[in-house]
Order: structure tokens, then C-alpha cells, then sequence
């Protein structure tokens, strides 16, 4: 009697763990500003059937729930105001479970009085599962692929040669002391890279994708996918897109 109690406890208790378990979630992230980089009085507003979110903040990080519609707008005074959506139905409990990579993308907000009235208010391409790819449509993150902003964007000989790292965040070094210690990560023409930061004397394949500015460094390590930030003469800024962490790269 006492053996047949306590199995029924354990099972109670396993159905509790696993109600309780955390559901899988897709992340959206990215930073929302002004063509003058101005990030203040921006307003970021989430609207679900489920879910209503409203803020006022530059930088966003949304968590997403299977089979939704969402409508993400952002907006500032004297600005066109920018909407996107995203749609997260049509893929089995299973595939979901299994996690997608970060959607991240940028959004520039251009004052009213330099844009015509059909560009006040714009909808974005809605953004979803596509089966073909086993993911979500990418091709719609770049906040903007007209050909006027094609120059703003950087591209694969920009990437080429040697990059000396700096910092990441909640490094425990300085600058300085990484920059003593030489390591770098060293992008070819032929695309292969080379690499002491990540593991020791790290090998592989870069692609990089210009629409999205991803970066995609494969090797028998793993892949890693990196959002470009920024790109100078002086160095480069990398997003982790695993890990939201920020990593700046001095040139050599």
C-alpha cells in the first residue's frame, strides 16, 4: 500500500515539474533610433492576441510565443512611425521546442517632414516560419533594403584582414590587456578564418550575408552567427547572436 502511495507522489510530482518547466520562447531583439542616431522619446509598443507591451526605450527584447500574430510598432514624435509583424504559427510543438536563432534587425525612424506621405506610417514585410528553410523568413530583417540605403551597408572586403580583440561584455580584462595578449581573428579573402579568441587555434569558413550584415563562422567547433554593428578603420563591433553579447575588435 505504502510502495503504490509513493509511486503516485512521484508521478504528481513529475507531472508538477513538468508543467512548471519553461515554455520556448523566440526572441526578437535589435535598437530603434533616428537618422541622427538620436535614440530619445522613442516609444516601442508589442500587441498580441494574448499580449499587450508599451514602452518608451531605444532598445528592445521581446520573448514570443508559438501560434501568435504579433505587431510590433515603433514610433517618436516628428517621425514616421514603422510596424512590423511577425507571425509565429504553422510550426509543430516539436520544431518549436527545438529553439530558432535570434531575430534581430534595426529600425531608423526619418522626421515627417523628409519623407512623403505615403512613407509616414510604414508596414514592414511580415516576418515568419518558412518550412522550405526550416526557419523564419531573414530576408525581411534589414530594416531597410531600399537602394538608397544599400550604400550604408557594409560589405565582405570591408571584413577582410586581421582583427585584434578588444573587449566583450562582463569582461574581466581591460582593453589594454587583451590587446597585450594578441589575440585575433584573422578574416581571408578565400574565406577561410583563423582564430585564437573563441578555442585555441581555431580554423574554418566565413560567410557573410550583406542584406542581413550577418556573419557566419563555421568550424569543427561549431557555427556562430554574429550580427556586424559597426565597421571602421579603427576596428569592429560584433553581436553574438547566441549570446546578446557585444564583442569590439581593434584593427591591426
Amino acid at each position: 500500500m505504502t510502495s503504490h502511495f509513493t509511486r503516485f507522489l512521484f508521478i504528481i510530482f513529475l507531472l508538477i515539474c513538468f508543467s512548471c518547466s519553461p515554455k520556448y520562447q523566440l526572441k526578437v531583439t535589435g535598437d530603434c533610433m533616428t537618422a541622427t542616431e538620436d535614440t530619445t522619446g522613442i516609444e516601442i509598443s508589442l500587441k498580441s492576441k494574448k499580449d499587450f507591451f508599451s514602452e518608451s526605450k531605444s532598445h528592445f527584447e521581446f520573448f514570443l510565443n508559438r501560434n501568435d500574430n504579433y505587431s510590433i510598432k515603433y514610433s517618436k514624435s516628428g517621425h514616421q512611425t514603422k510596424i512590423i509583424k511577425i507571425n509565429t504559427k504553422n510550426i509543430s510543438k516539436s520544431r518549436w521546442n527545438e529553439g530558432f536563432l535570434p531575430i534581430y534587425y534595426n529600425v531608423i525612424l526619418n522626421p515627417l517632414d523628409s519623407v512623403p506621405e505615403s512613407m509616414k506610417v510604414v508596414y514592414s514585410p511580415l516576418i515568419k516560419y518558412f518550412p522550405e528553410i526550416d526557419d523564419f523568413d531573414r530576408s525581411d530583417r534589414q530594416e531597410d533594403n531600399s537602394a538608397e540605403n544599400e550604400k550604408d551597408l557594409f560589405t565582405e572586403s570591408q571584413l577582410i584582414g586581421r582583427w585584434y580583440f578588444l573587449s566583450k561584455d562582463n569582461d574581466t580584462k581591460s582593453k589594454t590587456e587583451n590587446l597585450v595578449d594578441g589575440k585575433s581573428l584573422l578574416i581571408k579573402t578565400n574565406n577561410d578564418y583563423e582564430s585564437d579568441i573563441f578555442n585555441e587555434s581555431e580554423i574554418g569558413k566565413w560567410t557573410f550575408d550583406k542584406k542581413t550584415q550577418i556573419l557566419i563562422l563555421k568550424s569543427n567547433s561549431g557555427t556562430t552567427q554574429w550580427k556586424l554593428k559597426n565597421l571602421n578603420e579603427f576596428g569592429l563591433v560584433l553581436i553574438n547572436l547566441a549570446t546578446d553579447e557585444k564583442w569590439m575588435f581593434s584593427a591591426e
